[in-house]
């Protein structure tokens, strides 16, 4: 599986890159220059490409091939708060609520594979609820939680028994690799997901994950 994955984000690197390179051009070129609308659709461009190139970049990571990223310690309350503005601009047509106050002075161990399985749960929020989704952090006993809400229709029942299973999802063949990878980050850091349908409504993931000691920025 590592190779896999190691070849196959390899092999869509190249593309990717060939891509940058592409649009880079295009934003130079005065007839896109001068009309603000394909200036910014060749903005938006570049923006998703560069999400992409980090995707393969953590895939890479997660097979063994070294990135020189190290895992950081980072404050709870300003690794969501970052992250729910970074995440933002790359669905602009959905609110976002971020919620960090219960996590106090709380500290973790951050790294890319962890944004991303964040980011991967906020993009299914955002899919299934295009009217708003909530982002909460807290402490309860001696661990983290990274709550993602959204108001959508929920999970079928008969999938919240196999949610973080590969492919197993409701949105049909291809999709559910987003709660698989965010599984697997979780398990590697010693925490683990939760899924339920709360009362209300919707659907909410939840990414445990155990605190850490010691000065964080």
């Amino acid at each position: 599986m590592g190779l896999f994955r190691s070849g196959a984000a390899h092999d869509v690197g190249t593309p990717l890159s060939t891509l940058s390179v592409i649009l880079a051009d295009w934003r130079r070129n005065p007839a896109i220059a001068g009309d603000p609308q394909l200036a910014e659709e060749v903005e938006e461009m570049q923006a998703e490409v560069q999400r992409c190139k980090a995707i393969v970049s953590d895939i890479l990571h997660s097979a063994g091939q070294p990135r020189g990223e190290a895992m950081e310690r980072m404050a709870a309350a300003a690794f969501l708060t970052e992250l729910a503005e970074a995440w933002q601009p790359t669905w602009p047509q959905v609110p976002i609520a971020a919620s960090v106050e219960d996590v106090g002075a709380a500290t973790i161990a951050v790294d890319p594979a962890l944004r991303q399985a964040v980011v991967n749960l906020l993009d299914n929020a955002a899919e299934a609820s295009p009217l708003g989704l909530r982002l909460t952090g807290k402490v309860e006993e001696g661990m983290l939680e990274i709550i993602v809400r959204d108001y959508g229709p929920g999970f079928d029942p008969g999938a919240l028994a196999h949610v973080g299973e590969l492919y197993r999802s409701t949105k049909g063949a291809g999709h559910g690799l987003g709660l698989f990878l965010a599984t697997n980050v979780a398990r590697r850091m010693g925490g683990r997901i939760e899924a339920r349908n709360p009362a209300g409504g919707g659907a909410e993931v939840r990414l445990i994950l155990p605190l850490i000691h010691g000065e964080a920025r």
